[in-house]
């Protein structure tokens, strides 16, 4: 009897909860968010325009700000005009900035408006000293160490580009190209591929509480080393290896020395978005001001903090003999398969190419061709998981 009154109580007060969706006004904002990092050197600088969304947007990809003129404008008005590339993208190469000069990042968009960064000057940025990772088999995390002798660094940005190679569960030896098969030249091989990213959390660092300036073991980030659901949309399977540490995994770091008011924003901007949510998370400030503004309407708003410097780089390989000392779990296989294709069936099949892939010729005992053996090509054709097959110029 105790036992129904309980159940009775648990479903009433289930029954009781209802979903709350919290009014949201929706406010018509196009704010203009500069984001990039002028780098002095032989390495491109690359400044990313876009506009502001609502919350309520169902459109979750930036509105790239496009037909924009950008120029890096010098006290002593020498001036540098960048390129214009599709998604808001403003690109220049090979800058050659004066170290004792500073500089200004002028744009002005297509509606007539001009936007202004306060003046900031060029920073030498030191070598990166080395990253290295640690890995409990579950997780594996990033750190990195750097020193500037001279003392006149102190506060740091980093950026990170992740890449990895991975491989498709067959190797297809053949292709379907206008109604033939034939041998796959090693240009038109799909097995092995290469994906990457880009990191996107505010990674910044400073030493200047230290009596030196070094930054230790600094956090880079942490990844799994292991999947529930492997990256092809029709397989479900037991954890296995993520794609991404199947066979070599690299991590490039840019670092670059920044202002003081530059560290202070990003921290700021950090605690405002990255760090939010949890019982004793900081309270977000009121505001989160940059560098840049717009000088033909000072009440709008502008996202975004410009600073220019020199970047220096450093890159590390992890292989999967690293992570696993003796072997791991084999490649997933759940939900590939090989079945014979006929000789009179191969258009039939192949015709469909993102649906089928060729692997290889079967021959019956005397050299006759049996049949041609197939399979889905996610299971076949590498790409099909969302990487190249172009192997990168720094690979091993």
């Amino acid at each position: 009897m105790r036992s129904l009154s309980i159940f009775v109580c648990l479903a009433m007060l289930s029954g009781c909860v209802q979903q709350y969706n919290p009014p949201i006004r929706k406010l018509s904002i196009n704010y203009l968010i500069v984001d990039g990092i002028i780098v002095n050197g032989q390495d491109s600088t690359v400044i990313n325009l876009s506009r502001t969304q609502n919350i309520t947007d169902s459109a979750f990809t930036p509105l790239a700000e496009t037909g924009a003129i950008c120029t890096i404008i010098g006290q002593y008005r020498d001036s540098y005009t960048l390129s214009e590339q599709p998604g808001g993208r403003y690109v220049i190469s090979s800058l050659n900035l004066n170290n004792s000069e500073s500089y200004q990042l002028q744009i002005v968009t297509t509606n007539g408006q001009k936007f202004l960064t306060d003046p900031f000057p060029v920073r030498q940025t030191p070598p990166v000293d080395s990253i290295h990772w640690q890995s409990n088999g579950q997780v594996i995390s990033y750190y990195m160490n750097t020193h500037d002798p001279a003392n006149n660094t102190k506060y740091y940005r980093w950026q990170y580009v992740a890449t990895w190679q991975y491989h498709s569960i067959y190797p297809s030896e053949l292709i379907y190209q206008n109604g033939m098969l034939s041998i796959r030249t090693p240009d038109q091989q799909v097995y092995n591929c290469w994906d990457s990213v880009q990191s996107t959390d505010i990674l910044v660092g400073t030493s200047a509480g230290l009596s030196s300036d070094v930054i230790y073991e600094h956090p880079l980030f942490s990844d799994s080393l292991m999947v529930l659901v492997y990256p092809v949309n029709i397989q479900l399977i037991l954890p296995e290896i993520s794609q991404k540490y199947s066979v070599q995994y690299s991590v490039l770091v840019n670092q670059y020395a920044i202002t003081e008011a530059a560290y202070n924003y990003w921290t700021n901007l950090r605690l405002n978005t990255e760090e939010l949510g949890g019982l004793f998370s900081p309270e977000p400030s009121s505001q989160v001001s940059g560098n840049i503004h717009c000088i033909t309407d000072t009440t709008q708003p502008v996202i975004g903090y410009i600073t220019a410097s020199t970047v220096r780089q450093k890159r590390i390989f992890v292989s999967f003999n690293d992570l696993f000392v003796g072997g791991g779990p084999p490649d997933p296989k759940i939900g590939c398969y090989e079945f014979p294709v006929f000789p009179d069936s191969i258009n039939f099949y192949f015709s469909y190419q993102n649906l089928f892939t060729p692997v290889s010729y079967e021959f019956r005992i005397g050299g006759a061709l049996s049949n041609i053996l197939a399979a889905p090509t996610y299971c076949t054709d590498c790409r099909a998981m969302g990487g190249i097959n172009v192997k990168p110029g720094y690979w091993p």
